[in-house]
């Protein structure tokens, strides 16, 4: 598990630190749907955010 700072989890960065990670619009959207999520639903979210090849 990452250690949770700056550049470890796409995620985090997106939600927490506010660094843009994929598009302006895609991380818009990633924090308002985080907000909707179960804990589980979000854990497997991290998860998946985390495989996604950055370009």
């Amino acid at each position: 598990m990452p250690a949770g700072g700056k550049g470890d989890e796409p995620y985090l960065d997106i939600v927490a630190y506010k660094i843009r990670i994929f598009s302006e619009k895609a991380d818009d959207l990633i924090r308002e749907v985080s907000i909707l999520m179960t804990s589980l639903e979000l854990r497997d979210f991290r998860e998946e955010l985390s495989r996604i090849q950055r370009t």
